[in-house]
């Protein structure tokens, strides 16, 4: 049985404690990686704090979350 699939993209920080001790081009690099069930980012699934050691790269193919394992694909951003 192959993994279910889920989607990832980089997102500004929610961190609080980030938005308010970090300078503005400090608080630039802090992008957390967000999960979501659909490749719209509709259905959020988990989210990785921007400290956390084990965030995907473009080259990750699987990751575990909260016990499961899935495939990743990642979502392309859009540039206004």
């Amino acid at each position: 049985m192959s993994p279910l699939t889920i989607y990832w993209k980089r997102e500004p920080t929610t961190d609080e404690v980030a938005k308010k001790y970090l300078s503005p081009k400090q608080l630039k690099r802090c992008r957390e990686t967000v999960f979501y069930k659909d490749q719209k980012a509709t259905h959020f699934y988990a989210r990785l704090p921007w400290n956390y050691k084990g965030q995907p790269t473009n080259r990750t193919k699987t990751k575990i979350l909260n016990c499961y394992k899935f495939k990743l694909e990642r979502i392309k951003e859009v540039s206004p």
